[in-house]
């Protein structure tokens, strides 16, 4: 396990084999407030269908949340029973990681003071 410092690169990736999926991702430690690169394997061996779905609209809810909260007063009644096209999600997500999508997510992470010293250095 290693620790990741500030701007320097990690391996995100996943990859499946048979029932086994890999996930290499880096996740910040609140303790330690350090991020941390991880490779976890999920085995889905014996799980049924009905199980897998579960676990995958757990992991849609917690997604789509951040959305929700953000939504507009006015549209917040369009949320409620509402059915979620996984298809379209998915395809939908793929298409927002754009170059300016991950330098956002890349921004978010920094302090308001790192945030502004880029900023002001991309202005020069």
């Amino acid at each position: 396990m290693n620790i990741v410092k500030q701007g320097e690169k990690s391996v995100k990736s996943t990859e499946i084999a048979g029932d086994v999926v890999t996930k290499q991702h880096v996740t910040l430690n609140h303790n330690t407030k350090a991020d941390y690169q991880l490779t976890w394997r999920f085995n889905f061996e014996d799980v049924t269908r009905e199980e897998l779905l579960l676990v995958a609209s757990r992991a849609l809810v917690i997604a789509l949340r951040p959305e929700f909260k953000q939504a507009a007063t006015a549209d917040l009644e369009s949320w409620d029973n509402r059915t979620f096209l996984v298809r379209e999600y998915l395809d939908s997500e793929r298409a927002k990681v754009d170059d300016s999508e991950k330098a956002r997510r890349l921004l978010s992470k920094l302090s308001p003071e790192q945030r502004a010293s880029i900023l002001a250095q991309l202005g020069e």
